[in-house]
C-alpha cells in the first residue's frame, strides 16, 4: 500500500501526542516509499511536526538515485527511511522480498527467526498493505509479534473486507475482529483504530459508521489503521473469533479513541496525472 497522505496525517497527529517520543527503532513490513500528490504536502507535513529547513529537507528525500520512468511515473515518491528519520527514528529496517532500498530479503511466510537466524526486535513493526499479500497469516503474524518488543507497537493499515476495488489486489482483505481478537490472545493493547474513508479522513473506528450508508456514501477506498501495543515477550497464540467463541474481552465499539484532523492538500498537477497515464498504456 506504501505510505500515503493519509497515513503522513495519521503520523502528524501521533508525533503531536508524543507516541514516537519513547519510539528508537522501526522495521516495516515492505521496502516502502512515501507516495504523494505534490511535494507541497511534505511541507505540509515538516511544519507539523517542526522541521527546519524544509526546503533542503525535502531535496535530501529526493536524492536517492531514480531511473527516468521512475520519475515520470511515481515523482513524488521516496524511501519511507527519510520520513522516520524526520520523527527522530534512526534505526530503520524493512523487509521485502524485492530487497528494495536495502531491505532483508526475507520470505513472511516462513519463520524468519528459525529461517534467516534474524532475532532482532524493535519498538515500532509496521505493515501499510503488506500482510493481505503473504499467504501464511499465522505465520505472518506470529513474525510481527516476534519482531516486536515487550512495550512495543504494531501498526497496521490494510484494505478493508468486501470492497471492489479490492478485487484481485491481494489475498486477503480485513475484517476488524482480526486486530480484536489478535489483542485477546496474545495480551496486546488495543490502543487505537480508525477508519479512513475515500482517501480523505480517518475517524475512530465504530461498527454504526460501516452500517451508515450516508456516510460511506459508495467509497472507493475504505482502509483500517490499528495499533497493537506487545504488553510481554509471552510466545505467539493463534486467536479464536471471540464472537463466536464467547471469548471476547475487548469492546473497539465503545472504545473513546481520538479522531485525526486533516489539513489542507494540493492535488497533483494535471500534466503529470497525464503523464502518468501515457507511461502506463502498454503498448
Amino acid at each position: 500500500m506504501g505510505i500515503g497522505r493519509s497515513t503522513l496525517e495519521l503520523f502528524s497527529n501521533l508525533y503531536k501526542k508524543g507516541f514516537f517520543d519513547s519510539i528508537k527503532s522501526v522495521i516495516e513490513l515492505g521496502s516502502q516509499e512515501v507516495h504523494i500528490e505534490t511535494k507541497r504536502d511534505i511541507a505540509v507535513f515538516l511544519k507539523s511536526i517542526g522541521v527546519k529547513n524544509i526546503n533542503d529537507e525535502i531535496k535530501k528525500a529526493y536524492s536517492f538515485k531514480r531511473t527516468i520512468r521512475h520519475k515520470m511515473l511515481f515523482p513524488y515518491r521516496f524511501p519511507a527511511k527519510k520520513l522516520y528519520g524526520w520523527l527522530g527514528i534512526k534505526d530503520y529496517e524493512s523487509i521485502d522480498s524485492n530487497g528494495d532500498f536495502g531491505a532483508h530479503v526475507f520470505d513472511l511466510n516462513k519463520d524468519i527467526r528459525k529461517t534467516y537466524k534474524y532475532k532482532e526486535q524493535f519498538d515500532l513493526v509496521t505493515n501499510f498493505g503488506t500482510t493481505e499479500h503473504v499467504f501464511d497469516q499465522h505465520m505472518c503474524f506470529k513474525n510481527i509479534h516476534n519482531l516486536t518488543k515487550s512495550g512495543g507497537y504494531m501498526l497496521h493499515g490494510v484494505p478493508l473486507a468486501t470492497l471492489d476495488k479490492n478485487i484481485n489486489h491481494c489475498f486477503y482483505c480485513i475484517n476488524p475482529p482480526l486486530y480484536k481478537d489478535l489483542a485477546v490472545a496474545n495480551n496486546y493493547t488495543l490502543t487505537s483504530m480508525w477508519l479512513q474513508i475515500n482517501d480523505k479522513i480517518i475517524k475512530p473506528y465504530s461498527e454504526n459508521i460501516l452500517r451508515n450508508k450516508s456516510t460511506i456514501n459508495s467509497p472507493s477506498n475504505l482502509l483500517i489503521y490499528c495499533i497493537l501495543r506487545k504488553n510481554s515477550q509471552r510466545a505467539f497464540e493463534i486467536p479464536h473469533q471471540g464472537s463466536y467463541a464467547g471469548v471476547s474481552k475487548l469492546d473497539y465499539v465503545k472504545e473513546k479513541m481520538d479522531g485525526i484532523k486533516f489539513s489542507k492538500h494540493t492535488k497533483r498537477p494535471l500534466l503529470a496525472k497525464i503523464a502518468k497515464r501515457i507511461l502506463e498504456i502498454k503498448i
